[in-house]
């Protein structure tokens, strides 16, 4: 979404144009059961009122249930004490029905990429104050037109080359090690002052083993990492025939396993036709 400007900043920061690289749309939420709510380009918060008194589907007592909600949130400087899942926090204001199955949940996956029975409240509740306060392009949806690896990455690998660093893609590190004041990697006869150890958590445990004696400390960090546990996102691709099209670029879909197919043929630059993604 527009709020996430830090995400902005680092890509113009190597580089990328974000506004090139990305559809920038308002706020909509369309779903193939016809529930369809959509923000005007109004200052914020009116905006959101707007899309709440308009939404297809949603019954004016349900409106008005949503901006209390809002306005219970803004009252503590949305701040959710004790901490919650998102579940519960719905639960105790009241929200129920299509405004919690077609807005509330929908916007908890979107943001956080977690389930709101385990999703955390207060997290949730910054991203509401985010994303519908402040200036109205921070509801903005943001869908990429290209690849990932081109809106971050590739631009990100230029510029540590363009400032003098160096990458090895595909070599894997198996192991770290300590000696004489600098760290080794797998053997290799390069020395290193410093190590960042940005792997998948997963990987992390075997990485923080060898430098447990030099850095006891480190352990408490390996048992936290240990104990995480993992949501997979899955996107799927689905490669229709010449014409096919939903019509619209993200249509949302409730009780089944997929919650939004994205239209490639309308985002991309170019050679989707045809193509819907499918995000699980």
């Amino acid at each position: 979404i527009g709020a996430y400007g830090h995400m902005l900043a680092m890509t113009r920061a190597v580089g990328a144009d974000p506004e090139r690289l990305l559809l920038r749309l308002p706020l909509e939420l369309r779903y193939a059961d016809g529930f369809h709510l959509r923000a005007p380009r109004l200052p914020a918060p009116l905006n959101f009122a707007a899309a709440l008194l308009g939404a297809n589907g949603l019954e004016l007592a349900a409106a008005f249930s949503a901006a209390r909600f809002l306005r219970a949130l803004q009252s503590t400087g949305y701040r959710v004490a004790p901490d919650r899942s998102v579940t519960q926090l719905l639960a105790e204001h009241g929200q129920a029905g299509r405004l919690r199955s077609h807005l509330w949940e929908p916007l908890c996956v979107s943001a956080l990429n977690t389930p709101a029975a385990t999703a955390s409240a207060q997290v949730f509740a910054h991203v509401l104050r985010d994303a519908l306060t402040g200036a109205r392009a921070n509801s903005d949806l943001l869908i990429p037109r290209t690849d990932l690896g081109a809106l971050f990455p590739e631009p990100a690998a230029h510029y540590v080359h363009a400032h003098g660093g160096t990458l090895l893609p595909g070599v894997a590190v198996r192991r770290i090690a300590w000696d004489a004041g600098s760290f080794t990697v797998d053997g290799r006869p390069e020395r290193y002052r410093q190590v960042i150890l940005a792997v998948a958590p997963q990987h992390a445990s075997a990485l923080l083993e060898p430098l447990l004696a030099h850095c006891p400390a480190l352990a408490a960090t390996r048992q936290r990492i240990e104990r995480l546990t993992y949501e997979p996102i899955v996107t799927c691709y689905l490669q229709y025939p010449h014409g096919a099209s939903l019509g619209v670029p993200m249509l949302g879909f409730t009780g089944g396993i997929v919650q939004w197919a994205f239209d490639r043929s309308l985002i991309a630059e170019q050679g989707s036709d045809g193509l819907i993604a499918v995000v699980i």
